[in-house]
């Protein structure tokens, strides 16, 4: 087995899907979603890369390159929105 191929790409798939189960509260929900849409680009960057190995394509490559990049960044910016979310009140 090559070092890019796949070892289980259906534990990705499934994490997805147990993702979709969990019922944000109302305070994080746009936060949740964030998380969602970065999971998708994720998975979609995941199965842009296989097929780039697989056909040797180096367009494909950099679209992968590009999806994960703006999976991180949806990531990021979902974190920081829970984190400022779970912050205490300021003080009176």
């Amino acid at each position: 087995m090559s070092l890019l191929t796949p070892r289980n790409p259906t534990r990705l798939v499934r994490a997805g899907r147990s993702l979709d189960k969990v019922a944000a509260p109302d305070e994080l929900a746009p936060a949740h979603e964030l998380i969602k849409s970065a999971w998708g680009l994720a998975a979609n960057a995941f199965k842009l890369r296989v097929e780039s190995v697989s056909a040797n394509d180096v367009d494909l490559a950099q679209r992968a390159s590009s999806a994960a990049a703006g999976a991180l960044m949806l990531y990021n910016r979902a974190r920081a929105d829970q984190l400022a979310a779970m912050e205490p009140p300021p003080k009176p």
